[in-house]
């Protein structure tokens, strides 16, 4: 199977086997760089990210997934603190299990929308929610969970 039939099988499978196309993207995730040393160019604006290819033409040529590691800080834009009953801090963020605009660069049309992950860092004291899918499965790393 080539990697235009594979990316387009993966992106269409249907909801019931997310657990099939949760372990495909992660493999995806592993994959080497490209195999000619080329890097993916990006540009960001407040309310934007642009990614370029060097000598790509037409859409057609440019790579049909990718792999955006990012991180926010605590006075980032997308991020909202309250405290909640127990008089505890909280943060939140507005978000969407489709086209999560509020975690990543994203467009809406139907033809253009996106699938994705997240991990969430936090210490183990804090309770993590969020909405999907997929149950969450704590994992430890030092004084986190």
């Amino acid at each position: 199977m080539g990697k235009k039939a594979f990316i387009q099988n993966l992106i269409s499978m249907p909801s019931s086997q997310w657990r099939q196309q949760h372990q495909l993207f992660s493999l995806c995730g592993r994959a080497p760089g490209a195999q000619d040393g080329s890097t993916l160019q990006f540009h960001r604006d407040r309310w934007s990210l642009q990614v370029r290819k060097n000598g790509v033409t037409s859409p057609q040529e440019f790579p049909c997934a990718l792999r955006i590691c990012y991180e926010t800080k605590p006075a980032g834009g997308s991020v909202r603190w309250t405290k909640d009953q127990d008089n505890r801090v909280c943060v939140y963020t507005a978000g969407s299990p489709i086209n999560n605009r509020a975690l990543f660069p994203c467009q809406e049309p139907p033809v253009a929308m996106s699938t994705w992950q997240a991990t969430v860092r936090a210490p183990s004291e804090c309770v993590v929610l969020m909405s999907g899918e997929e149950q969450a499965v704590p994992a430890e790393d030092g004084d986190t969970l």
